[in-house]
């Protein structure tokens, strides 16, 4: 698989493209009833815009434990070249290494001012758990995660990585897909920089490759906003911004990341980062519902995972070619989520392989087991790209467990308006 991104400014954006998709009737007066027939609520230019700069004052001040993170440095130049750059091409695997230090799993943070930080060693893996306990446990009855809310178009023969069936279903529905988000480099952006998926009300799981170059140093421009449970935007007409029926529950500004200090651009055994947005309410200026339903995650066994069948959600591409795309869309995937369920093919100390179909814009995709009695999803892995005719991905292991764990634990990054998981 070939990650493709859009270059974009991670500097200071324009009032309505700051505000964001949850925000946009202060900036476009659209329609006075949604797709549903409910009427929108009037929203206060003056109020989104002193919420809109609190927020960005409140993300620029945090200030991570000095206990746990140690200053680093500063990132002058936010809108230099070099962060606006292609991430690299197809990603290939490495050898798998055994051997483990001390200091592998030691995290590194960027604020969103720019500020850069690394973890103390001796503070990690703190978190010796095998799977979060956000909801109850899934049975051992995995299967193929559903997606039953409109009819499938005819498929066509095409040639993907895997073999010569796309087998990927279009995903619409917004009531439990909630968890499966989009990234993006601006709040209205119809491209796709990546994929991933939503572990805590503010808490997002991707992979590091997303975030950084091809030496593993951020530059992550493009990885702005997240938007969940987007619909697309048909890729037929001049429209090309999304809109309030696109993005259900909004887009949510990225106030700062992390991603593994061993993490240099290469393998699978690392390539994981965690995105922290903003604080936001239930209801945001009265437009967008945000409801945030985390998935679990777990550091499985391969002996439970080998033959296992696992789904994996994400956004290829919007002008990329799927065999459900909508007629309205030609073809084209149309900046949907796209879901395929298969058994894992291998598992290994650092990867999982499968044969689950992938494009560019699935990077950072969520893998993950589904239980059909509870209805609970568990992310094993995070999709990175091609090995030979396999897809393969990050499996969670014990050490990227524990500093995931450490980011939905850290009270900073709690939401004041929902449940916050634990593991």
């Amino acid at each position: 698989m070939n990650t493709t991104h859009s270059p974009n400014s991670f500097g200071v954006l324009a009032l309505c493209s700051l505000l964001g998709a949850p925000l946009l009737t202060a900036c476009d007066s659209g329609d006075d009833v949604d797709e549903y027939g409910h009427e929108r609520a009037a929203a206060d230019p003056n109020s989104l815009t002193r919420a809109s700069e609190d927020a960005i004052i409140e993300a620029m001040e945090f200030e991570p434990s000095p206990e746990v993170f140690e200053y680093t440095g500063q990132i002058d130049d936010l809108d230099a070249p070099w962060r606006r750059g292609p991430r690299p091409g197809p990603l290939r695997a490495e050898p798998e290494g055994e051997t483990h230090d001390a200091s592998d799993d030691l995290v590194d943070l960027l604020t969103r001012d720019g500020r850069t930080y690394r973890q103390r060693l001796g503070t990690q893996g703190l978190h010796t758990g095998t799977i979060s306990d956000f909801e109850a446990s899934p049975t051992p009855i995995e299967g193929e995660d559903p997606d039953l809310d409109e009819a499938i178009d005819s498929l066509t023969l095409r040639e993907l990585i895997t073999g010569g069936v796309d087998n990927r279903i279009r995903s619409t529905a917004t009531s439990k897909q909630g968890v499966m988000v989009k990234i993006a480099g601006t709040s209205t952006s119809t491209n796709t920089t990546c994929s991933a998926s939503m572990i805590a009300p503010r808490v997002f799981l991707t992979a590091a490759h997303c975030v950084t170059d091809s030496n593993g140093d951020w530059s992550y421009g493009s990885a702005d906003w997240v938007m969940p449970s987007v619909r697309g935007r048909s890729f037929s007409g001049s429209n090309t911004a999304l809109d309030s029926n696109d993005t259900p529950w909004g887009a949510r500004q990225v106030t700062r990341l992390i991603k593994p200090s061993a993490w240099t651009g290469g393998g699978s055994k690392y390539d994981y980062a965690i995105l922290i947005i903003g604080d936001h309410a239930p209801d945001n200026a009265g437009t967008i519902e945000w409801d945030p339903q985390p998935a679990k995650f777990a550091n499985d066994d391969c002996d439970d995972l080998d033959g296992l069948t696992v789904n994996l959600r994400g956004y290829p591409g919007r002008t990329k070619t799927c065999a459900s795309a909508s007629s309205e869309d030609n073809g084209q995937c149309g900046g949907y989520a796209y879901v395929e369920a298969k058994p894992v093919d291998e598992c290994t100390t650092n990867s999982i392989y499968y044969y689950l179909d992938s494009q560019e814009g699935q990077s950072g995709s969520p893998v993950y087991r589904y239980s059909a009695v509870t209805g609970v999803r568990t992310v094993v892995g995070i999709n990175r790209g091609t090995f030979g005719s396999r897809n393969y991905g990050h499996k969670i292991r014990s050490g990227s467990y524990g500093a995931i764990c450490a980011a939905v634990e850290d009270p900073a990054n709690f939401s004041s308006h929902f449940t916050n998981p634990s593991c």
